[in-house]
């Protein structure tokens, strides 16, 4: 349920900057990543799209009390759903443009003032979760701690990129080593490219890109990656670049689209059967 609503925030939000086409193609790329069948369990996947596609739709809409909402309830869900205040920044600071005259300095920043709190409420979100630690554990950091148990924690993109590789050298000939790392390298290179695509198509919201390049690299700053494919299939505005990208090119859409159902059976097939698919 979930899953769908956040699906019509997309379609909703891509069809606000891009037209019905790409709208639909934006739904439809996000629905074939091979890892969008966890959309389908009992995960924060179906929520996190939900709560993140409303936060950003309502910030290039300008309705900061639903953004402030849904944003605050996207960092609840997770941790990077604080990320949503970046594209409602950089929406709210091009529309009131205080850097253009003295003039436009003053009101912009009477403007700002007046809806930095709602700006800011997805910090709510984020204090809502460490009252919760606190409350649990006496200690609104215990996530940190229960995280080593995994071998989780922060570590900067390039290293994480780097064990990756390594990881990937040292399991070539095992299933894990093209399931998992092999993936994760792919992936990333992919999202990157698109990203930097995007980024020179002048039609594309600076907002959308900020945010996509924050949650790209935050997704790929922990020190124990195993679960990237899941985390990118949140990552909705590459999706809609991706749709936009491909508008003119139908060859090329329907070979993306094509070769994602492909890998969507293979890894959904791994997971019902228990293979190491996170």
């Amino acid at each position: 349920l979930s899953y769908g609503i956040g699906c019509c925030y997309v379609y909703k939000l891509a069809e606000l900057k891009f037209g019905r086409r790409t709208a639909m193609d934006s739904v439809l790329f996000l629905s074939f990543f091979p890892f969008s069948f966890f959309f389908g369990t009992v995960m924060t996947e179906g929520l996190f799209l939900l709560t993140t596609a409303g936060a950003i739709y309502y910030a290039l809409r300008h309705k900061w009390l639903l953004f402030g909402i849904f944003g605050a309830l996207s960092a609840m869900n997770r941790m990077v759903g604080v990320l949503v205040i970046v594209p409602a920044a950089v929406e709210m600071l091009s529309a009131l443009r205080p850097l253009e005259s003295i003039q436009a300095l003053k009101r912009g920043a009477v403007e700002l003032l007046k809806r930095i709190l709602l700006l800011l409420m997805p910090l709510l979100g984020t204090g809502t979760y460490l009252a919760l630690n606190y409350h649990v554990d006496g200690d609104p950091f215990a996530f940190l701690v229960h995280q080593e148990h995994w071998h989780q924690g922060g570590m900067w993109v390039s290293k994480v990129l780097i064990y990756i590789f390594q990881y990937l050298k040292g399991n070539i000939f095992e299933p894990t080593g093209w399931a998992v790392w092999a993936a994760e390298l792919l992936l990333f290179l992919i999202f990157f490219i698109v990203l930097l695509l995007a980024m020179r198509d002048r039609q594309c919201p600076p907002s959308l890109l900020a945010y996509a390049f924050c949650y790209l690299i935050a997704n790929y700053s922990l020190s124990w990656l195993l679960s990237a494919g899941r985390y990118l299939s949140c990552g909705f505005p590459l999706f809609i670049f991706l749709a936009k990208l491909t508008e003119r090119r139908p060859n090329v859409r329907w070979f993306i689209l094509g070769t994602q159902a492909v890998f969507l059976g293979i890894y959904l097939f791994a997971y019902v059967n228990r293979a190491q698919v996170m």
